[in-house]
């Protein structure tokens, strides 16, 4: 094939994946969240800018091996901490992990909202209505044509005169399906705060070093 034909086939589009019934969607939507696989070690960098209240801009890195986390302060308002700040916790969930917010259907109402197209993949959108009202609850929920798992998560929050809502993007790194940003916004009576996430170059080490989770002071 000369270098024009190839040139030609790459600019030519291709047709986008045909869309699956709902019905469909949600079976492997289901299957995927069971069979996703969870790392045990893993370690990430994560950057956070918070504006209203107390405003933060700051960089971490995290090593987490179970529900034990080592949480290193690494810039904070654009200047280095040297050393870094740990803070050791341990019985600590990962609160934006895949299977800890991912919506099912024994706990929620999914309606279809219709099919989205991304590039070549088709994307699927749900609204999700829980059955049992709480402080968190997921409202909408986007999944992944080809993987079947969620690319992105809509929430709402209300607790103690404090409503919020936010949304978590997800996307592969490696074998594993991990949070990638967090965009949310909180308010009460006197002021509204907003929240930004975005989680970088993870790393799944078969195991950490001894002393990882040490007692360092809070």
């Amino acid at each position: 094939m000369t270098l024009l034909l190839i040139l030609l086939a790459l600019a030519t589009p291709r047709p986008a994946l045909a869309a699956l019934p709902p019905e469909v969607v949600l079976v492997r939507y289901v299957q995927a969240l069971e069979a996703v696989p969870l790392p045990k070690t893993l370690s990430f960098q994560y950057t956070i800018e918070q504006l209203g209240g107390r405003d933060i801009d700051q960089t971490h890195r995290v090593y987490r091996s179970g529900t034990n986390e080592r949480d290193e302060t690494l810039v904070v308002d654009g200047e280095k901490v040297v050393p870094p700040q740990v803070r050791i916790f341990h019985g600590r969930p990962d609160r934006y992990a895949l299977t800890n917010i991912a919506p099912r259907p024994y706990a929620y109402d999914f309606t279809y909202v219709g099919p989205r197209s991304e590039g070549l993949r088709v994307e699927y959108v749900f609204r999700t209505t829980p059955k049992t009202p709480g402080p968190f609850s997921v409202t909408e929920v986007t999944i992944d044509g080809l993987k079947f798992l969620p690319v992105s998560v809509q929430f709402q929050t209300a607790l103690g005169g404090v409503v919020g809502s936010g949304s978590i993007t997800y996307g592969p790194s490696g074998r594993y399906w991990v949070p990638l940003a967090v965009n949310a916004t909180a308010r009460d009576v006197t002021r509204t705060v907003r929240e930004r996430i975005v989680f970088s170059a993870y790393g799944f080490p078969p195991k950490l070093p001894p002393g990882t989770f040490g007692a360092s002071p809070q």
